[in-house]
């Protein structure tokens, strides 16, 4: 009798194990799934930000719209020119848009090492300059902006931000699991402000 009572002992003990694992297997792809989704919206924000505001309609039906192409290939020189404007308005443009060529690619910093097995630095650097690169590209061949090598440096400097809080955040909950957890919680709490920004607020350039 001893015995069988042991049998059923570790039987529910197995059920209840196999029960934990899977609530942690649930719970994990649902951490994917809010990680992707807002990442989505974040990729789709940075679209609308970067490119879709900055058109004109009638640059695009054929209208009287004038549009130049300029590029600029000297670093800081932007940077330089707008703090240093003789007005207040030109030096709070300049603050404003340093911070937010800074701001709008933090997230993207911290979220590339959430991807793939590669944590690297080198690489989630590369896939921000990247990103970078392709909104500067894309800028000039619709003439809608300056393509400017200062704003590559500044999102890059976001990207390393970005992925200097992943690295702070993996030590403070103690590995990836704990990360990406984190992850899931932050992203699904900034859903609402995301879907503000993408979908009523109006940007004005």
């Amino acid at each position: 009798m001893p015995k069988r009572g042991g049998m059923c002992s570790m039987s529910k003990g197995e059920k209840t194990k196999a029960a934990d694992n899977t609530a942690k297997s649930v719970w994990r792809k649902a951490e994917t799934i809010i990680i992707l989704a807002v990442f989505v919206l974040y990729i789709m924000l940075m679209i609308r930000m970067l490119v879709i505001s900055r058109l004109h309609v009638f640059s695009i039906i054929g209208g009287e719209s004038i549009r130049t192409r300029e590029v600029n290939l000297i670093p800081f020189r932007t940077v330089i020119e707008f703090i240093s404007g003789r007005t207040e308005s030109l030096r709070n443009f300049a603050v404003s848009n340093i911070a937010g060529n800074i701001l709008l690619f933090i997230p993207l910093g911290a979220y590339v090492p959430l991807f793939g097995r590669n944590k690297g630095i080198a690489r989630s650097l590369l896939i921000v300059l990247a990103a970078s690169l392709l909104a500067e590209i894309i800028q000039i061949i619709l003439a809608i902006g300056v393509a400017d090598i200062d704003d590559l440096i500044l999102n890059c400097l976001g990207g390393l931000i970005g992925f200097l809080i992943y690295k702070l955040a993996a030590k403070l909950f103690r590995g990836e699991r704990g990360v990406r957890t984190a992850a899931a919680v932050v992203s699904a709490a900034t859903t609402p402000f995301l879907l503000y920004l993408l979908f009523y607020m109006r940007m004005f350039y």
